[in-house]
């Protein structure tokens, strides 16, 4: 499972899809269908937060 340090690469796909692993997706437990997330985008990294509900 990824730590939180972890560099995990994705693909991205047509329509500028990206698909967020399923390890990841457990250990936040935040991340499911329909859940919105937020971007972060500073200088040439994006990251990703989620609100915890």
């Amino acid at each position: 499972m990824a730590s939180s340090m972890d560099r995990i690469r994705v693909k991205v796909h047509r329509k500028s899809l990206i698909v967020i692993p399923v390890e990841v997706r457990r250990k936040t437990r935040y991340i499911y269908e329909g859940s919105h997330l937020d971007l972060i985008v500073e200088g040439d990294e994006i990251r990703l937060m989620f609100q915890k509900s």
